[in-house]
């Protein structure tokens, strides 16, 4: 069986279904509070200093602005909630939920969004407090930290070098590196790439071709565009896009798209047990 990939959006939130999906990401953080579930095989999560394994049937949070990567491993299904930041303040912290109960949860509230009701997935937000405990609050940021950071964010087509983010700071490359590294758990390169690709995306959604998606964002080229958007997202841009936009004018329950063909295939998806 192909592996399988599906991202719908609604209400504001987005959800992903995978199956036999063998992934590894770069590390990279999200704007969002990730909720997920292992459905089969296991999932590994690296942070900055820990690594959680999470098998089926037990949750994973990331919060948002947490770097991290998705370690390879073998194939695994899981389902993830992509929570808009705000929603069902405070947000939880980043961990492995091992309580049995998150299943029978995540399942309500990832079924719910499909008919638009949030109820649930505020419940799940909720529990993911009481269980991981609040988001810690950010600490001080030195100056050079904080503008780097709105560099990065204010950067047009032409992206920064490390070098250049250097002599703005007036600090060594080398130097800078390692405190962006220890204040934010990316190196510059990588939130840049981060930025890029939500700057993409966005553009994507708001009906860009992904050539100019991709040179807007700062991106080479649309193949260097498709190939970091797949490592993250799990298959390239023109794909998620057709997925998004259907699931917006139909069921998002009625079609999946498998990574390796361009194919529909039915499928049914797990439910609480």
């Amino acid at each position: 069986m192909s592996p399988v990939v599906r991202h719908w959006s609604a209400s504001g939130f987005d959800a992903v279904e995978t199956r036999g999906v063998v992934q590894s990401t770069p590390w990279h953080d999200h704007a969002r509070l990730i909720l997920g579930i292992v459905d089969g095989g296991r999932r590994r999560i690296a942070f900055r200093h820990a690594t959680i394994d999470v098998i089926a049937g037990q949750g994973f949070v990331i919060a948002p602005g947490i770097a991290h990567r998705v370690l390879k491993d073998g194939p695994s299904d899981h389902r993830v909630l992509s929570v808009p930041p705000r929603f069902g303040a405070p947000a939880p912290a980043s961990g492995l939920i091992v309580d049995e109960c998150w299943a029978t949860a995540f399942v309500l509230a990832f079924n719910s969004l499909a008919a638009g009701d949030l109820s649930a997935i505020r419940d799940l937000v909720a529990f993911a407090v009481s269980t991981l405990g609040r988001m810690p609050a950010p600490g001080p940021e030195p100056r050079s930290v904080r503008s780097v950071r709105h560099q990065l964010a204010a950067a047009d087509v032409e992206r920064p070098t490390l070098g250049r983010l250097a002599t703005t700071t007036g600090l060594s490359p080398w130097h800078l590196q390692r405190l962006y590294l220890r204040h934010t758990g990316l190196s510059p390169h990588d939130a840049d790439q981060a930025n890029r690709l939500r700057m993409a995306r966005d553009l994507v959604l708001a009906g860009a071709p992904l050539s100019v998606a991709a040179l807007a964002a700062g991106f080479s080229d649309q193949s260097h565009f498709s190939r970091v958007f797949s490592q993250l997202m799990g298959l390239p841009p023109g794909r998620w896009a057709a997925q998004v936009q259907r699931a917006a004018q139909s069921s998002p329950r009625l079609t999946m798209v498998a990574v390796g063909s361009e194919r529909n295939s039915a499928a049914s998806w797990p439910s609480a047990q």
